[in-house]
């Protein structure tokens, strides 16, 4: 019955009869769980995951809702607002945009010049439902030009042996780096033997925690960890190879009952460091495993189950240590398990014998097997009778050791009865399957004739149910799959034996194939020029094969990028079709809770070795060592760098950008500046002319956000930059039903002859630089080639005579050779300088330009006041700048606020804009205009007036010409740029700038801020009254339950009509978790909390209930808190402080000298704060919530005190732009404020403030 009975957590209780034999349900307590699945999902993707300050990043969001059916499809037609913020979480972008017909949006944006380096957030919503994120990385970075990999040796190698491993250099674009220097570091760790065979759907089944994606072995020991073996040097050869060697430990012989010993093996991780002609360095990584024993076997049944007389196909799998496939010989035998003696008990029930001996178990058959060159045996057993087999495969081996692997095998017959279990078995012919096939399982029960409840289940829900009985002791059974089943389901069955019930569960794996688009995209050849225009086809065929309509956005970009930093963007099919389906149906009968076993094992684990805990093949990396299983994922050889496959993370962890060696005399840190942006179009010209000049070196060589493949295809032009490189093209689809998928592949740019320009990626003025050019002769035959530099002037001067004779050179080059030409320059002035180096031929030319920033010899100096002023005082302030300084590069920034008020304003924006969807967030969000507004009314302040102020003045800042009245010449602060300054940037910062935006002064906006808020904390609620962080969390939080309960009970002292069962709920909710609450600073901010309702809660003898227990909430705060006092922060001491003022108990006032005597203070600068110690994530140590508090604490008690306004400036001081660290600080800074202004009465004063 689909009608709903009772809330989450309700029993429902049955109770049925056969004449005098009664069965009673509800024993077992009741569950959560909740209908309500995720209703929106937003993809975003950017052209490239890293840039450069002021490039342009170009950006593509997918947004999908869910159908009345429950199936995805795009969200047509809505206006959604994509917000850029930096790691500050300040704001610097803001669009408007409508979705497509399947969807998505796209737009650009320009990274600010003066960006910090880190990882950027672009974030897409509506202010409501609709949340979706990505980012990107911004760095200063010089691309890498070449990559390493190391390789494992081709022969495997015992402990004790000498083991050799190659490091492989190569140019992106293809050419071996040759004569580089290598510096390595070999380190020791362990790992453990194991192996699966991979699956079509590896990529669904790593989301899902179930598997890795990568075939392999499990590693103790990463980067950077383990015993060091050996470190030395060595130089690669012509082809970019250079061969290493190492002698490993041999083992020392291990205790039979030490786990580890016997079954671990020794890692041995090499980590490189490559420095090329140029002196560019890249770091990679790579492994060698050596074990006990030469190769390893694995085993696979074909199916899961099988019947009598069918033929029983197994793959043998042998490989060594390091995956390389190995011929191997042996044998296969196949022994079939017995049952286990059994004994009756004095109730009747018979019981397996339990002891120290093995599992019964008879050999049945025996036969040799060799698997080829490929490491693979294909093998067929005829199983003649049912039962339960296990099938072994023993190897021979040249060093003596022999290799074992092993599968378990069900036959199925009508006499069959289970090994392993006792009561009911659920056997899968295969663990996945596809929409429209059908499966089949056998279900096998310990009796004859068992009646058997069956259920498919998932997500709480039973999708059907069957009662059958079972003739003899097992039933095929087979189940249509449907798209219900997709993408996992439960089999469930139940049976009753001996008063007892029996249960077995399998999932069953239903990949979403039908919503998956096989999507690919090519280009027309491998290799081009630079400058080319080259042709990319993009195809799309939904999952039977046909042509599909589909959106696709595709990228075309350096690959020496993902070096620096790996792409942020998840995988699209798991982004919208990697939910695995938890099963959260109970199952109670008579039997639960009463203390007894449900079931029990039919017999003791076996003692026999096991050689590999054998899984379905869709579960993927499970099982990592004998006896137990986890998922970690292996480390991989890897072009560049190793890197783990992070199952959880969305977030891409960045690999340090690599940077140009140190040259002789060369001062300043070395790493190319590109040309900022990408190319969706880089020149229009088919092919490059014999003098043509390389200048136009954009890392995005083409991006489309919305290739639309019409019939199923689609034809994009692409004109090549002049990088000589790997460009990786990366295609992202989806239907207009949703139907996703994505394809890479790979093209290079090359040259035969070449030249690599190698500079700093700026200059400082007075340095002395090496300049250097590379060429390459990559033809069949030997050149003679002129290498020449076109002279700097006036920016470099290259110091000594025959400077234009010395600008050119005259190299040999053999087929495939390499050599550097170094020139010597003194860096005179500041400004921009472009270099071009050209090489030439009898047959063939190339040319290289580049420019770069000089910027100024010195460092830029910083000096600010800033202090008080009360009624009739004045103030001088006296700023000291060098001498030496640079006319045109000093501004000052006077900033004067009237009152503290103007801090509160300034937050306000960023805490509506901030794009909020937990607990806190959503508090943080409308509270503190409450309150600012509550606190300007309540002192006489029009908003809409200052509203009309606010908006007078941004719009005379739009029409006013601040640049006419500074001299704008040479370099000037802080761009970094000659010539650069922005006035407006300066401007930008005054304290007017943005208010007229701010929802304060717009009464609707607030209101609607106010709405939206209640009902979403309202909606947050759980049953037990306290809140979780998120919604929908599975318990209640104490703190943020408090947060909440203090929030609402100050926006009802505020005006706010808030509903008195929320607040009532949280409060008793609150006072419930005191009575087992050990947390002596959660205590006290749950104190305090109840203390700001005013007066205790005394009706309908709550309180006295409270009291029988623990003796009240307010017995806590002024008996056991204060008694405890020593034990607190001073965070936690305000919170006392302000209860015990709040419930008018004694002590308050010594808790505040409590306060002073911990207080520190800068007396030069005037201000006042707390040490927070250790633990200083704990929010009871958070410095600026701490001092906020505290003042509170001080406003309260002693609101005259000295500390009062050092407090108060040491908070303003704290602030980031218009916000603090977190939403929840500026939030608490904002309630603090708002209590400083309206006790000082700040607004009630009206003065003429000059300055000179």
């Amino acid at each position: 019955d689909k009608k709903r009975v009772g809330d989450n957590g309700s029993n429902v209780s049955a109770f049925a009869w056969v004449g005098n034999r009664y069965a009673l349900t509800g024993q077992q307590g009741g569950g959560w769980w909740s209908e309500e699945r995720e209703q929106t999902r937003v993809l975003g993707t950017t052209d490239r995951p890293v840039y450069r300050p002021g490039q342009k990043v170009n950006f593509r969001f997918v947004v999908t809702q869910r159908s009345e059916g429950g199936d995805w499809k795009p969200l047509v037609g809505r206006q959604l607002t994509v917000l850029a913020r930096n790691p500050k979480g300040e704001k610097f972008f803001e669009s408007k945009l409508t979705t497509s017909e399947f969807g998505s949006v796209n737009g650009e944006l320009t990274v600010p010049a003066t960006a910090p380096l880190s990882v950027f957030s672009l974030q897409l919503s509506d202010q409501n439902r609709i949340n979706g994120q990505t980012q990107f990385r911004v760095e200063e970075y010089k691309r890498p030009e070449f990559e390493v990999s190391i390789s494992a040796p081709t022969e495997a190698k015992r402990p004790g042996e000498t083991v050799a491993a190659r490091i492989n250099a190569k140019y992106y674009f293809g050419a071996p780096v040759p004569n580089a220097k290598v510096k390595y570091t070999v380190r020791k760790s362990t790992w453990w033997a194991s192996y699966r065979f991979p699956t079509q759907f590896d990529w669904l089944y790593a989301s899902w925690g179930v598997g890795d994606t990568n075939t392999g072995r499990r590693n103790i020991g990463g980067e950077g960890s383990g015993e060091i073996v050996k470190e030395g040097e060595v130089t690669t050869d012509a082809q970019g190879f250079a061969e290493l060697s190492f002698q490993t430990k041999a083992l020392e012989s291990a205790d039979e009952n030490n786990w580890w010993a016997r079954y671990s093996n020794p890692l041995y991780t090499i980590e490189a460091e490559v420095t090329d002609a140029s002196r560019r360095t890249i770091e990679a990584q790579g492994q060698v495993k050596v074990a006990r024993q030469p190769y390893f076997a694995f085993l696979k049944a074909q199916r899961g189950y099988f019947q009598a007389g069918d033929r029983v196909p197994i793959e043998l799998r042998t490989q060594d240590a390091n995956e390389q496939s190995v011929a191997a010989t042996g044998k296969m035998v196949v022994y079939k398990l017995l049952p286990l003696q059994r004994r009756t008990t004095s109730a009747g029930r018979k019981i397996p014998i339990l002891g120290d001996l093995p599992p019964n178990e008879e050999k049945v058959f025996d036969e040799p097997i060799a698997t080829d060159a490929t490491g693979r045996a294909f093998w067929n057993w005829q199983a003649k009778d049912s039962g339960q087999f296990r099938v072994e495969f023993v190897g021979e081996s040249a060093w003596g050791e022999v290799v074992r692997a092993q599968a378990e095998i069900w036959v199925v017959g009508e006499n069959m009865s289970a090994i392993r279990l006792r009561g009911v078995t659920i056997l899968l012919d295969k663990k996945s399957y596809e929409e429209g096939e059908t499966l089949r399982a056998a279900i096998i029960a310990d009796v004859l004739g068992a009646n058997v409840l069956l259920t498919q289940e998932a997500s709480g829900q039973i999708l059907r149910r069957d009662v059958f009985q079972i003739e003899g002791k097992s039933r095929q059974i087979e189940i249509p799959i449907e798209k219900k089943h997709v993408p996992n389901f439960f089999l469930a069955a139940a049976l009753v034996q001996d008063f007892e019930v029996f249960q077995a569960q399998a999932e069953v794996f239903v990949p979403p194939t039908r919503q998956l688009l096989q999507l690919e995209v090519k280009g027309d050849k491998a290799t081009y020029k630079p400058g080319e225009t080259g042709t990319f086809q993009v195809s799309a065929r939904d999952w039977s094969g046909k042509p599909a309509r589909a959106e696709v956005s595709l990228a075309l970009i350096d690959a020496s990028l993902f070096y620096i930093q790996k792409d942020f963007t998840p995988d699209i099919r798991q982004f919208f079709y990697g939910e695995r389906r938890a099963n959260s149906v109970n199952l109670d009968s008579s039997r639960s809770g009463n203390g007894e076993a449900r079931s029990e094992s039919d017999e003791k684990e076996p003692n026999y070795e096991t050689h590999g805990f054998e899984l379905p093949d869709e579960f993927g990396q499970l099982q990592l060592m004998p006896g137990g299983f986890d998922y970690y994922p292996r480390r991989v050889f890897r072009r560049g760098r190793m890197e783990a496959f992070e199952l959880d993370s969305l977030e891409a962890r960045p690999i340090p950008a690599p940077m140009t060696a140190m040259a002789p005399a060369l001062s300043a840190p070395m790493a190319m500046k590109a040309e900022a942006g990408g190319a969706i179009a880089a020149r229009d010209s088919a092919a490059p002319s014999p003098t043509q000049i390389r200048s136009n070196f954009a890392e995005t060589a083409y991006w489309s956000p919305a290739v639309v493949t019409e019939s199923g295809l689609a034809t994009v032009k692409v004109t090549f930059p002049d990088s000589l490189t790997q460009w990786h093209a990366t295609a992202r689809g989806l239907t207009n039903t949703v139907q996703v998928g994505s394809d890479e592949s790979d093209v290079a740019t090359k040259k035969d002859l070449l030249v690599r320009l190698q500079a700093p990626r700026f200059f400082v003025e007075k340095d002395q630089v090496v300049i250097s050019a590379n060429v390459h002769n990559y033809s069949d035959k030997p050149v003679n080639a002129t290498v020449e530099m076109i002279n700097p002037l006036p920016a470099l001067f290259m110091p000594g005579t025959d400077v234009e004779w010395r600008l050119r050179q005259e190299v040999s080059l053999r087929a495939g050779e390499e050599q550097r030409v170094d020139w010597n320059f003194d860096v005179q002035k500041a400004g921009d300088v472009s270099i071009q180096v050209t090489g030439r031929t009898a047959t063939d030319f190339d040319a290289v330009k580049m420019s770069f920033p000089v910027l100024v010899h010195g460092a830029p100096r910083f000096a600010a006041q800033s202090g008080i002023l009360k009624g009739g005082e004045s103030a001088k302030i006296n700023l000291n700048f060098p001498k030496e300084r640079k006319f045109g590069t000093s501004q000052l920034n006077v900033q004067l606020n009237p009152s503290l008020a103007a801090t509160m304003l300034d937050a306000l924006p960023y805490l509506a804009d901030y794009p909020y969807g937990c607990v806190e967030q959503t508090m943080s969000r409308f509270l503190p205009a409450v309150l600012t507004e509550k606190t300007l009314r309540e002192s006489g302040v029009n908003l809409e007036t200052l509203r009309a102020r606010a908006r007078a003045y941004e719009a005379e800042l739009k029409t006013q010409n601040v640049g006419e009245r500074v001299q704008n010449t040479g370099y000037t602060f802080p761009q970094g740029q000659p010539n650069s300054r922005d006035f407006s940037e300066m401007a930008s910062r005054l304290w007017f700038k943005g208010r007229s935006q701010n929802p304060l002064f717009d009464a609707a906006e607030t209101r609607k801020m106010v709405t939206e808020g209640l009902n979403r904390l309202y909606s947050m609620q759980r049953g037990d009254g306290g809140w979780g962080w998120f919604p929908g969390a599975s318990h209640s939080d104490e703190y943020m339950s408090a947060y909440v309960v203090y929030g609402l009970t100050q926006a009802k002292d505020a005006g706010v009509e808030v509903r008195a069962n929320v607040l009532d709920r949280g409060r008793k909710y609150l006072m419930a978790q005191m009575k087992d609450e050990d947390n002596i600073h959660l205590l006290t901010y749950m104190a305090y909390v109840l203390s700001e309702n005013g007066k205790p809660i005394r009706t309908n003898g709550l309180l006295n209930a409270a009291k029988r227990n623990f003796e009240g909430w307010e017995t806590i705060a002024s008996g056991r808190l204060f008694e405890q006092r020593e034990r607190l922060t001073p965070y936690s001491k305000s919170l006392l402080a302000l209860t015990l003022w709040n419930i008018r108990a004694a002590n308050s006032d010594v808790l505040i000298r409590n306060l002073e005597n911990t207080v520190q203070i800068d007396t030069a600068n005037g201000t006042a704060r707390y040490k927070t110690g250790r633990d200083y994530w704990n929010w009871w140590n958070n410095d600026v919530e701490t001092v906020a508090f505290a003042l509170r604490a001080f406003l309260t008690v002693e609101s005259n005190h000295k500390l009062v306004p050092m407090f108060t400036k040491w908070l303003t001081l704290q602030a980031r732009g218009n916000h603090f660290r977190s939403t929840k600080e500026t939030a608490e800074v904002v309630y603090t404020l708002a209590q400083y202004v309206r006790q000082n009465r700040e607004l009630d004063v009206d003065y003429t403030l000059k300055v000179a």
